[in-house]
């Protein structure tokens, strides 16, 4: 019979609560993937929203595990198998330079429980650019945190309402 492992259950769990929220209006879901990397032998689950009818700022959830977990679990190693979640909030704004209210605002929600980075992508032609601003927790997600997920996606959804952007 098959057993899930981790990744599968914390997946249903990231899933399930990003959908109870599109159901509900809160936020609507515009893109996911799940998949398989053959080569370094990983999965990865991405599910990208929004605000309802506004894709100013769209943040995608990615949940990762890695050859080395996705081994550990199956061959029933001692360590704790568990996964890696990435957020990004993608921005399209005019300016090149990081937008400071953003990142203020995701360092005063997030705190001390994560690391905040910023990059920005400039497209030939274009008079805006594309910045990202990732929330990384440094450390793996086990199942015995499978219960602060659902709290993980309300804190992303309440910091998505908070952010301010520059049209």
């Amino acid at each position: 019979m098959f057993d899930p492992t981790a990744y599968d259950n914390l997946k249903v769990i990231l899933e399930g609560a990003v959908y109870d929220l599109d159901l509900h209006k809160v936020i609507q879901v515009i893109n996911r993937r799940d998949l398989v990397d053959l080569a370094s032998m990983s999965r990865h689950y991405q599910i990208n929203f929004c605000l309802p009818f506004d894709k100013k700022i769209v943040v995608q959830l990615d949940l990762r595990m890695e050859l080395e977990q996705l081994a550990g679990e199956l061959l029933r190693s001692n360590q704790t198998p568990g996964c890696i979640i990435l957020i990004t909030f993608f921005v399209k704004e005019k300016s090149i330079d990081s937008n400071t209210k953003i990142i203020e605002t995701l360092r005063n929600m997030w705190v001390d429980a994560a690391d905040v980075r910023h990059s920005v992508t400039v497209v030939s032609n274009s008079h805006l650019h594309d910045h990202h601003y990732q929330i990384d927790f440094q450390r793996k997600i086990t199942e015995s945190n499978s219960f602060d997920i659902e709290n993980l996606v309300e804190h992303v959804v309440l910091t998505l309402q908070k952010l301010p952007i520059n049209d």
